[in-house]
């Protein structure tokens, strides 16, 4: 069966809501700068200058609405992944690297196909890392696949800027199943069948150690993941295992508001003057999973350049 796309199945209640925020949007725009007509849509264009932290959070809530509407009709997003997978500079990948893959197709196979033009092997498994039963497929694939797991990278994850009395309880809960939920069962079921001397790594966030306004839930969600690091560390520990976070600060993904007084707020808050990018968390990823690394344990590295010390 062809795979359907996503724009087939979004209903005309969908791209009502949808077309309702982009227009009340543009209407607002209108009157904070006195635009008419087609030029309202010209400054919705320079949306770094023009939009303010409101607007964004509308369109972002109303994109995270439709895209929790298409997972339960079983169309996987791409907000369900980020980041990217890539070998540690200078080196070439020996490893066999299973991807978890959301939508867009061709940047997973983008990646495979990095992987396996410097001698490695890999595998893209799409998977709703929300959906435990998605979840514990993954593993299971990736085991079938190469006969072994030696290494988990929890990377999936979401963040909704909005205050806390503004977030709802499918925002909230969308958030916690995606970042805690989720990541909480993969490695349970790795744990079950990772090799001696494997490492797990969680993603979290510098947030949760500096605090942030409209982030309550995601800090949340990230603060518990920390706490499944430093219980499995032990767990595990008889068996060599290592489990670590990896704590970003300021990072230039899909996840990063496009509000420009945020990313200066991140930008002044390194002592390094600039944002981090996913190969400066990809870098530090490669060094936590390698052997050097193996008296790291139920440790928290923080890679956002200095902003937390």
């Amino acid at each position: 069966m062809a795979q359907q796309n996503s724009f087939d199945i979004v209903s005309e209640l969908d791209r009502a809501e949808m077309t309702n925020a982009i227009n009340q949007t543009i209407k607002e725009v209108r009157q904070r700068f006195d635009f008419k007509g087609s030029q309202a849509n010209v400054a919705l264009e320079k949306e770094s200058l023009l939009l303010t932290a409101e607007d964004e959070t509308r369109l972002r809530n109303m994109n995270d609405i439709l895209q929790q509407k298409l997972v339960r009709r079983g169309v996987p997003l791409k907000a369900l992944s980020y980041g990217t997978v890539e070998p540690a500079a200078g080196g070439t990948v020996k490893q066999q690297v299973a991807i978890q893959q959301g939508i867009p197709q061709d940047k997973a196979k983008e990646v495979v196909t990095g992987i396996e033009a410097k001698g490695g092997k890999a595998i893209a498994v799409q998977a709703d890392m929300s959906n435990i039963a998605d979840v514990a497929r993954l593993v299971k694939d990736t085991v079938k696949k190469f006969s072994r797991l030696d290494i988990l990278v929890n990377n999936a994850g979401k963040f909704i800027y909005k205050p806390l009395v503004e977030m709802t309880e499918e925002e909230f809960d969308s958030i916690f199943a995606l970042n805690t939920k989720g990541p909480y069962f993969a490695l349970q079921e790795a744990a079950k069948v990772i090799k001696e001397g494997g490492r797990l790594v969680n993603i979290s966030t510098d947030g949760t150690h500096i605090g942030l306004a409209g982030a309550t839930a995601y800090l949340g969600s990230k603060g518990a993941l920390e706490q499944f690091t430093k219980g499995l560390a032990h767990e595990l520990a008889p068996r060599g295992i290592t489990v670590n976070t990896v704590s970003p600060g300021y990072t230039l993904t899909d996840m990063m508001p496009a509000d420009p007084k945020f990313r200066e707020m991140g930008t002044q808050a390194s002592p390094l003057k600039r944002l981090g990018t996913p190969k400066d968390i990809a870098d530090v990823v490669a060094f936590v999973v390698s052997d050097q690394a193996r008296w790291l344990t139920g440790q928290n590295l923080h890679a956002g350049g200095g902003v937390v010390m």
